[in-house]
């Protein structure tokens, strides 16, 4: 959080105290046409994007349980800490809420844990404050969020004071896993630094597998793989579950080397396809998988058929999926039982 307590709109997902700017897609465009409204909410963990003009999704947001709220609320904070700047509340995303599990208890720990560090940044110490200090009710909300908590503090005041109690408990069970020492404590807050034991443990949590639904697509960029794109790879990603990204594919304005790494931190799994032409191999897919599995990444290796021998010895070791130009049908069922068995049925499957 940025610190401001001049928030003068409301959140479109809790009701709660938020503030609002429009992203411009053009520079050449006028106020009235900007389409997406980004907006900063303590109980959403943070930024987010919305199509402000789109009233039934608006109305879709209120109508939800409080406990799909939690969940979307915890995707929002998952996709920033992937890279995602300002992640978009979309019909899709509303939905793969409603399917996602609940947070186990020690998740929601880690990522106060993770929330608490943020805060730390400035300094060594912190203040944690009461909900009843007005300038600091933002670091309460977004206390919330990190906990995925069902609060509706928009409700009354014992809603307040229940999620107050909440963050208590989570405050307790990180200071008994010694990850902050608590200094001191009044009716303003408590004052806490991070431990060597939160810190080890921080350094552990930047290691564990993220639950993004987004797939990272390596691959030769040659007109001769459109085919196997269209009708193999892109599709096979779907079926399992996930949303295939290509970075030649995607719009943005940042180092080509930036937005690689960006890409593939926020992905579940990599598909790395090494086939190559008379040119030699394909150096990003090996850079590309090579600093996945550096990450704890999945990476799952395919190749054309008669590129196998061309494959560096280091990557032919790693199970690899063959496929044939003449056959995509059985590229897109091999791959997408290849990720299944991995790593499960992705989100959009759950809901399809």
């Amino acid at each position: 959080m940025n610190g401001n307590s001049n928030y003068s709109q409301k959140c479109p997902i809790w009701g709660t105290m938020a503030a609002e700017h429009w992203l411009k897609n053009d520079e050449n465009e006028d106020w009235h046409e900007q389409k997406e409204e980004i907006v900063d909410s303590p109980r959403a963990g943070g930024k987010f994007s919305i199509s402000a003009h789109d009233k039934k999704l608006l109305s879709r947001l209120q109508e939800i349980d409080v406990s799909v709220k939690a969940r979307l609320t915890s995707w929002l904070i998952e996709q920033r800490r992937l890279g995602e700047e300002f992640p978009e509340v979309s019909y899709d995303s509303i939905e793969n809420a409603k399917v996602r599990r609940p947070r186990r208890v020690t998740e929601r720990a880690d990522n106060f844990l993770r929330y608490l560090a943020e805060l730390g940044k400035v300094s060594d110490e912190y203040l944690l404050r009461s909900p009843n200090y007005q300038s600091n009710l933002d670091r309460f909300l977004c206390s919330l969020a990190h906990i995925e908590s069902v609060v509706d503090i928009s409700c009354n005041q014992n809603q307040q004071d229940k999620g107050q109690s909440e963050i208590n408990q989570y405050l307790e069970y990180i200071d008994k896993k010694k990850w902050i020492q608590v200094m001191s404590k009044s009716t303003a807050g408590s004052l806490m630094c991070m431990t060597l034991d939160g810190h080890i443990r921080l350094e552990e949590l930047n290691y564990i597998i993220s639950f993004s639904s987004q797939a990272f697509m390596a691959m030769w960029f040659d007109p001769s793989m459109d085919k196997a794109w269209k009708q193999g790879f892109e599709p096979g990603i779907k079926k399992s579950g996930y949303d295939p990204v290509r970075i030649d594919q995607k719009q943005h304005v940042n180092k080509i080397d930036d937005e690689i790494i960006s890409e593939v931190r926020r992905s579940r799994f990599v598909v790395a396809d090494f086939t190559q032409g008379e040119t030699g191999a394909r150096g990003g897919v090996y850079y590309e998988a090579g600093f996945a599995r550096g990450l704890g990444i999945p990476v799952i290796s395919t190749c054309r058929q008669g590129s196998l021998e061309d494959i560096h010895f280091d990557v032919r070791q790693y199970n690899c999926i063959i496929w044939k130009d003449e056959d995509l049908n059985k590229l897109q069922e091999d791959l997408a039982n290849r990720i299944t068995a991995i790593l499960g049925d992705g989100p959009g499957r759950s809901v399809s």
